[in-house]
Protein backbone atom coordinates (compact mmCIF):
# COMPACT_ATOMS: atom_id res chain seq x y z
CA UNK A 1 0.00 0.00 0.00
CA UNK A 2 1.30 3.35 -0.90
CA UNK A 3 1.42 5.93 1.46
CA UNK A 4 0.54 9.89 0.21
CA UNK A 5 2.98 12.11 1.76
CA UNK A 6 2.15 15.66 1.74
CA UNK A 7 5.21 18.74 1.50
CA UNK A 8 4.98 21.11 3.54
CA UNK A 9 4.07 24.46 3.01
CA UNK A 10 6.79 27.28 2.68
CA UNK A 11 5.26 29.21 5.94
CA UNK A 12 5.37 25.79 7.89
CA UNK A 13 9.43 25.39 6.49
CA UNK A 14 9.92 28.47 7.52
CA UNK A 15 7.89 28.44 11.12
CA UNK A 16 10.23 25.08 11.94
CA UNK A 17 13.61 26.76 11.11
CA UNK A 18 12.37 29.62 13.38
CA UNK A 19 11.17 27.74 15.78
CA UNK A 20 14.28 25.74 15.93
CA UNK A 21 16.60 28.37 15.79
CA UNK A 22 14.82 30.22 18.87
CA UNK A 23 15.24 26.83 21.04
CA UNK A 24 18.96 26.45 19.82
CA UNK A 25 19.74 30.12 20.94
CA UNK A 26 17.98 29.80 24.43
CA UNK A 27 19.69 26.90 24.74
CA UNK A 28 22.79 28.16 24.38
CA UNK A 29 22.20 31.63 26.51
CA UNK A 30 20.46 30.28 28.78
CA UNK A 31 18.99 33.82 29.25
CA UNK A 32 16.17 32.73 31.99
CA UNK A 33 19.17 31.39 34.53
CA UNK A 34 16.77 28.21 34.76
CA UNK A 35 18.16 26.47 37.63
CA UNK A 36 16.08 23.98 40.17
CA UNK A 37 13.01 24.62 38.33
CA UNK A 38 13.08 28.39 39.29
CA UNK A 39 14.21 31.14 36.47
CA UNK A 40 16.05 34.62 37.69
CA UNK A 41 13.76 36.64 38.62
CA UNK A 42 11.92 34.31 40.91
CA UNK A 43 14.75 33.36 42.56
CA UNK A 44 15.56 37.36 42.69
CA UNK A 45 12.37 37.62 44.22
CA UNK A 46 10.40 39.97 42.08
CA UNK A 47 7.13 40.07 42.91
CA UNK A 48 4.90 38.57 41.19
CA UNK A 49 7.81 36.26 39.01
CA UNK A 50 6.78 33.15 38.09
CA UNK A 51 7.48 30.63 34.83
CA UNK A 52 6.66 32.70 31.85
CA UNK A 53 4.30 29.71 31.08
CA UNK A 54 2.68 29.30 34.35
CA UNK A 55 -1.31 28.98 33.77
CA UNK A 56 -0.62 28.01 29.78
CA UNK A 57 -3.08 25.72 28.31
CA UNK A 58 -0.39 23.89 26.25
CA UNK A 59 2.00 23.54 29.28
CA UNK A 60 1.52 19.84 31.03
CA UNK A 61 3.68 18.41 33.65
CA UNK A 62 5.73 16.91 30.98
CA UNK A 63 6.35 20.47 29.80
CA UNK A 64 5.01 22.26 26.72
CA UNK A 65 3.18 20.29 24.75
CA UNK A 66 3.48 22.65 21.64
CA UNK A 67 5.53 24.26 19.53
CA UNK A 68 4.92 28.17 20.01
CA UNK A 69 7.07 30.39 18.54
CA UNK A 70 5.91 33.53 20.31
CA UNK A 71 6.61 31.80 23.56
CA UNK A 72 10.11 31.01 22.46
CA UNK A 73 11.19 34.68 21.06
CA UNK A 74 9.78 36.77 24.61
CA UNK A 75 11.91 37.69 27.54
CA UNK A 76 10.39 39.32 30.34
CA UNK A 77 11.94 42.88 31.02
CA UNK A 78 13.78 40.83 34.18
CA UNK A 79 15.84 38.83 31.74
CA UNK A 80 15.86 41.34 28.95
CA UNK A 81 18.31 43.37 31.47
CA UNK A 82 20.17 40.73 32.80
CA UNK A 83 23.69 41.65 32.50
CA UNK A 84 25.03 39.55 29.27
CA UNK A 85 21.58 38.77 28.00
CA UNK A 86 21.72 41.59 25.36
CA UNK A 87 23.14 39.60 22.53
CA UNK A 88 20.27 36.76 23.04
CA UNK A 89 17.37 39.81 23.61
CA UNK A 90 18.82 40.83 19.83
CA UNK A 91 18.78 37.30 18.50
CA UNK A 92 15.32 37.21 19.70
CA UNK A 93 13.89 40.37 18.68
CA UNK A 94 15.15 39.80 15.24
CA UNK A 95 14.01 35.96 15.18
CA UNK A 96 10.50 37.78 16.48
CA UNK A 97 10.67 40.03 13.63
CA UNK A 98 11.30 37.56 11.02
CA UNK A 99 8.66 35.00 12.31
CA UNK A 100 6.34 38.62 11.67
CA UNK A 101 7.05 39.46 8.28
CA UNK A 102 7.63 35.68 6.99
CA UNK A 103 4.10 34.47 8.77
CA UNK A 104 2.18 37.68 9.34
CA UNK A 105 0.43 38.67 11.96
CA UNK A 106 -1.50 35.17 12.95
CA UNK A 107 2.01 34.31 14.11
CA UNK A 108 1.31 36.95 17.08
CA UNK A 109 -1.80 34.98 18.59
CA UNK A 110 -0.54 34.52 21.99
CA UNK A 111 0.24 30.57 22.61
CA UNK A 112 -1.03 29.77 19.54
CA UNK A 113 1.01 26.31 18.00
CA UNK A 114 2.12 26.23 14.53
CA UNK A 115 -1.29 23.64 14.08
CA UNK A 116 -3.77 26.31 15.74
CA UNK A 117 -2.62 28.51 12.78
CA UNK A 118 -3.44 26.82 10.60
CA UNK A 119 0.65 25.55 9.48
Amino acid sequence: MKMLVMAKSAQSIAYDALFAQAVEALRIHNPCGWKDGSCIAMRAGIEGATACCTGCKHLTSKGCTVEAITCKVWLCDYARRRPGNQAIATILDTLNRTAHDMLGSAMYCQQKSKQEMGL
